[in-house]
């Protein structure tokens, strides 16, 4: 009989004392040395499998960085089945627990420097296993070089029209395993989103008037409240497009001033400047309105208007503002390099449109 299977585990590693990194690997039931890993279970995430098989085979918790690839194999159980089995693997940063081996699955695990490994792996290890150990720590050191893109400044927007309470499951679910900062969501789904993220750090943040800022300021506040009663811990405002390069910034002001009185301290305010349809004077006033205001974070754009930022918007806001007040780029989750670049101008926090594919190190191979 033949079978595909898919499992899931990952490559760990932590920080010893003197700042290099070291692996986490086990020694499996044949005595070999390789990576925690496991079936997926119907209706999991292959992510979701891959961070469980590692607590369950090891007593480590993690978070995903990135893929570092699939690896595909023939096999044969005890049982006498046969087939192929797709293996999928992800780099993950230790973030707790306590390492102890599940002895009625491997014969024992423990960490190993990452000076060691490959020397290890060619003795002790699974020939099909070389090539992921080799990305795994090339991306470590892209990880350690400031080359990866973090997940904890990437919030993940899922605003289209035909989005769904499912969809939004899925994104929180996913967004979970990456420790991704937070979840852009329409105000009809913050209680989905806030009881799919529950015990999670990433926020839930509800866009307010998106995607033109065209709805009365009295609509914008009592969303901006409802949001926050129904669980969000950020809410975005979209300022108005048409007021904005009417050079109404007076109404613009006072629509501000009206939602920072009714949040306070309930959350976090952010606010977005559709910068593709504004110019560069334009821009700076909202700012300007928006540092006023007391706002925390400015997002350069909504995603719905080509183009996102640019490295020019993104200067052009970090000379002006002060205080520490947080940049978020809109940014493009296929072309990583731009997306570089807009940190580097001064962006703070990235945002991008329901993929992780902008985390992807140059040593990954994506599935």
């Amino acid at each position: 009989m033949s079978e595909s299977v898919a499992v899931a585990g990952g490559l760990v590693f932590s920080l010893m004392d003197n700042g290099n990194p070291e692996i986490l690997v086990i020694d499996d039931s044949f005595g070999r040395v390789t990576l925690p890993k496991g079936h997926v279970e119907k209706g999991e995430l292959i992510e979701e499998t891959a961070l469980r098989e590692i607590h369950e085979e090891t007593g480590i918790e993690g978070k995903i960085l990135c893929p570092i690839s699939r690896v595909s194999y023939a096999f044969t159980s005890r049982e006498g089945f046969s087939g192929t089995k797709d293996a999928y693997y992800y780099l993950v940063q230790m973030t707790g627990g306590q390492l102890h081996a599940q002895l009625e699955e491997v014969q024992g695990a423990r960490f190993v420097p990452a000076s060691e490994v490959t020397r290890l792996i060619s003795r002790m290890g699974y020939p099909n296993n070389v090539d992921v150990f080799a990305r795994g720590l090339r991306l470590i050191e892209e990880w350690m070089h400031h080359r990866l893109i973090r997940p904890e400044i990437v919030t993940l927007s899922l605003l289209s029209a035909s989005i769904t309470q499912s969809d939004v499951r899925t994104l929180c679910r996913q967004a979970r395993q990456y420790h991704v900062a937070s979840v852009y969501v329409h105000p009809l789904y913050v209680r989905v989103a806030r009881d799919s993220l529950q015990g999670s750090l990433t926020k839930v943040c509800a866009v307010i008037g998106y995607p033109t800022g065209a709805i009365p300021s009295s609509s914008k506040v009592s969303q901006a409240l409802m949001a926050v009663e129904d669980g969000a811990s950020e809410v975005d405002i979209m300022l108005s497009i048409g007021q904005l390069r009417e050079d109404n910034f007076y109404e613009v002001e006072q629509e501000l001033a009206s939602i920072m009185e009714t949040i306070q301290d309930k959350a976090t305010v952010k606010v977005t400047l559709e910068s593709g349809l504004l110019s560069e004077m334009q821009l700076l006033e909202g700012a300007r309105v928006a540092q006023k205001a007391g706002v925390q974070v400015i997002t350069t754009s909504t995603g719905f208007v080509q183009p996102y930022a640019s490295v020019q918007t993104i200067s052009v806001l970090r000379k002006m503002l002060q205080g520490g007040i947080g940049i978020q780029a809109f940014g493009d989750h296929l072309h990583k390099e731009k997306t570089r670049a807009l940190l580097l101008a001064g962006a703070t926090n990235l945002v991008v449109q329901g993929s992780l594919r902008i985390l992807n190190g140059d040593a990954s191979l994506a599935f």
